[in-house]
């Protein structure tokens, strides 16, 4: 821990960290109109990302099941409905890609087209990795927590945290497929649309199975061992009051 004027005593790692990270940002600012600035962008992109799953955590099941739909929901509108609706261009869409304008808000990772010689991004907004992302930690979570890691279950693939790592992949997929086909006449896709199903849907399904679900459902985060195994698969022992989000201690 060193000290620092005006910022206090620090881990050495941000002060270093500090100044490399405001160069970023600076040569962005100057340069985001040059062809290689979207490396930046998405080094940016993918520190935040990095940074919020760290930081935040999904309680439990039953709030994923809540956030996740609602998204889902959201996503769809904008992209799908709200254009027929209002017989106008998707506000997503043209915000994602600066419609008329030359400008674009750093909120999505951008990567060429390498193979199409009209050139052009892939894009893929942020909160497409972020929702899905909170619940793949979860589920990391509970895996560990459950010893499906550590030769209790003998197999990896038994736990969550895989089928739903390979389920992003999965929805990733269709999306992109999506985009190829056109699905819903849109030059964009509602990512959401499909990583939903394919993550969200992949637990569910798995905690049925296995007749877990309900131990996921009210998952109480932060607490020792012994009161997570004590959940039993009875809806009516869920009544613990959590909030949406909870961020990680250092008691966790």
């Amino acid at each position: 821990v060193d000290a620092a004027p005006l910022l206090g005593e620090n881990p050495r790692s941000s002060l270093i960290g500090i100044p490399l990270s405001l160069s970023v940002v600076v040569i962005w600012v100057v340069f985001r109109h040059s062809n290689w600035s979207w490396m930046l962008q998405d080094l940016m992109g993918v520190s935040l990302m990095v940074f919020i799953l760290r930081q935040f955590r999904l309680p439990n099941l039953r709030v994923a099941c809540v956030l996740l739909p609602l998204a889902f929901v959201y996503d769809v509108w904008w992209v799908f409905i709200q254009p027929r609706v209002f017989h106008d261009q998707s506000v997503m869409v043209s915000v994602a890609t600066g419609a008329s304008l030359k400008e674009e808000i750093p909120m999505l990772l951008k990567v060429p087209h390498i193979m199409n010689p009209m050139g052009g991004y892939a894009l893929l907004g942020y909160g497409d990795v972020i929702l899905p992302g909170l619940l793949v930690v979860l589920n990391m979570h509970v895996d560990l927590r459950l010893n499906y890691w550590e030769g209790k279950t003998g197999r990896v693939l038994g736990g969550y945290y895989y089928p739903s790592l390979m389920g992003y992949v999965v929805g990733l997929m269709l999306t992109y497929v999506a985009l190829i086909f056109n699905v819903g006449g849109q030059s964009g896709q509602p990512a959401l649309l499909y990583l939903v199903p394919c993550t969200l849907g992949t637990t569910v399904v798995l905690a049925l199975v296995r007749r877990e679900f309900f131990k996921l459902w009210g998952w109480k985060i932060g607490k020792n061992e012994e009161a997570d195994a004590d959940i039993e698969n009875d809806p009516n022992s869920m009544v613990e009051q959590v909030s949406p989000l909870v961020p990680l201690s250092r008691t966790d």
